[in-house]
């Protein structure tokens, strides 16, 4: 699968999952596991950060030089909030966002690297984090917020990509995996600056 139709398919991927339409956004999510090797599923991880970081951007702004992101869920007591899935979703999105790159890279790699089932649960959890942080600024755009600006976020270097042990395939992904986690009882996530 060439660059551009994997982009495509990511977009597609982030449209159904917005829409609810979480069987179809896994099925394309499959498609792009299918064929992509390890190293192009962590640049569909990035895509979907992407779409997380900007997200917050219109949302939230940006933050001043000196701070950082931080995702966290409402009740940290609820054992959803605490699933490893859940966890490595708002980690991976909040280390894209401030560009700690090397963190991203481990965390792929150790999700890559765990059960086919758990892989699965964790890009899901990607997957539908970010398409609730979509949700969230539609709604506020709707109530008449105006977005901020956003500038697009440096690529990465692809010396550091290329030292990383890239998995040599990618576990297949389960397709029922995104509407069980849109449909959990987790509360949702709240983004603030620190």
């Amino acid at each position: 699968m060439d660059t551009p139709r994997r982009d495509q398919l990511v977009m597609n991927v982030l449209q159904h999952a917005v829409n609810h339409n979480h069987d179809r956004a896994m099925q394309v999510m499959g498609e792009i596991a299918a064929a992509s090797t390890g190293r192009q599923m962590y640049g569909v991880c990035c895509a979907i950060a992407e779409a997380g970081r900007q997200t917050l951007v219109r949302l939230y702004g940006h933050p001043s030089p000196e701070g950082l992101w931080a995702l966290t869920a409402p009740d940290p007591d609820n054992d959803c909030a605490q699933h490893p899935a859940h966890l490595f979703s708002l980690r991976f999105i909040t280390s894209f966002a401030n560009h700690d790159m090397l963190t991203c890279q481990a965390l792929y790699l150790a999700a890559a690297s765990a059960s086919a089932e758990d892989y699965s649960h964790s890009l899901t959890a990607l997957i539908g984090d970010v398409a609730h942080l979509a949700r969230v600024a539609l709604e506020e755009l709707a109530d008449g917020e105006k977005p901020a600006p956003h500038p697009r976020c440096p690529p990465l270097p692809s010396r550091a990509l290329d030292a990383m042990p890239w998995p040599e395939h990618t576990p297949r992904l389960q397709a029922p995996e995104l509407g069980e986690r849109e449909n959990s009882p987790c509360p949702t996530q709240r983004a603030q600056l620190e």
